[in-house]
């Protein structure tokens, strides 16, 4: 099965209240939206890269991205604002894992940008961009 179809699969069999897609560069941080993903009721999709990102979004529209920074080909910011130029994901939220200081942009984006953080505040953060 390939990629897209695994996540058209996953998609249009989803009982869960909202779909994530979650890349990461580190694998601590794959490791901790992982145990997440277990203990809440999302359906969290973990993209290996942000060129599959732009590709699975044509075919879904995620509620929610989690991003690293620091991603390989593309970094996480522009990969959110690429997402957020096409018509049906201008409103699009993304939590941005970061590790350095800074602004994110600003552009009244619904943006949330994480320096550190332990499970219990990821999953404030994600429910609180998810109730919108």
């Amino acid at each position: 099965m390939s990629f897209r179809e695994k996540i058209l699969s996953l998609y249009g069999s989803s009982k869960y209240r909202c779909i994530l897609l979650a890349i990461y560069d580190s694998q601590i941080g794959a490791d901790l939206v992982d145990r997440i993903m277990q203990t809440t009721p999302y359906l969290a999709v973990r993209v290996p890269n942000s060129f599959e990102v732009l590709e699975c979004t044509r075919y879904i529209k995620p509620d929610l991205l989690i991003l690293d920074e620091s991603l390989p080909g593309m970094d996480g910011l522009e990969l959110y604002d690429q997402l957020r130029r096409r018509k049906k994901l201008e409103k699009l939220a993304a939590i941005i894992l970061a590790i350095r200081t800074g602004d994110a942009g600003g552009n009244g984006q619904d943006i949330s940008i994480v320096r550190s953080f332990g499970r219990n505040s990821l999953l404030r953060r994600i429910e609180k961009l998810l109730q919108g």
